[in-house]
């Protein structure tokens, strides 16, 4: 599947919703998310499953990582900049969806991205509370030491981690 798919889907889970919907120009997503007859997060994994039906797996993990790291600098520059925060949310539940599918081959990416990648920390660790906690809690493990400076979220995420394995092993 070609990077530039996965940018039309990005672009559709970030977009507002604008004139250009309401006049019947938007995307199939765009109009069912207008339409409000699915639930927002299920009609987001809907679209999500369906382009992973489509695509090879470790092809486009390695192209969401690509883009986690450095954003777009074409016509989707102005929705990664202006809408910034949903684009980067739809980033990682990307990466989370992937993850349930092929854990071992996005958390290969994730740990050498990290490596390669240590100014991107705080990125980096906000990913890393979408992860499953199967996933995330060796992650974290390996990654712990490299990590310095943690503010109030980056700790919050690290003590959600370690409490949900914790809990997860005592069942």
């Amino acid at each position: 599947m070609p990077a530039q798919k996965l940018l039309e889907l990005l672009a559709d889970l970030t977009c507002p919703i604008d004139p250009f919907v309401f006049a019947g120009f938007g995307s199939e997503y765009q109009e069912e998310y207008l339409s409000k007859k699915d639930d927002t997060f299920d009609l987001e994994d809907r679209h999500i499953e369906q382009f992973f039906r489509s695509c090879d797996i470790e092809e486009t993990v390695s192209h969401l990582f690509s883009i986690l790291i450095t954003k777009p600098t074409d016509f989707y520059e102005n929705l990664a900049t202006r809408r910034s925060d949903a684009w980067d949310h739809s980033v990682n539940l990307m990466i989370s969806k992937a993850s349930e599918k092929k854990p071992e081959i996005v958390s290969s990416v994730f740990l050498r991205s990290a490596h390669e990648n240590p100014r991107l920390q705080k990125k980096m660790i906000e990913l890393l509370g979408y992860l499953d906690v199967k996933i995330s809690f060796p992650i974290l493990q390996e990654l712990e030491s490299l990590w310095k400076e943690l503010d109030q979220d980056e700790k919050e995420i690290f003590d959600f981690i370690r409490s949900e394995f914790s809990k997860q092993r005592n069942l």
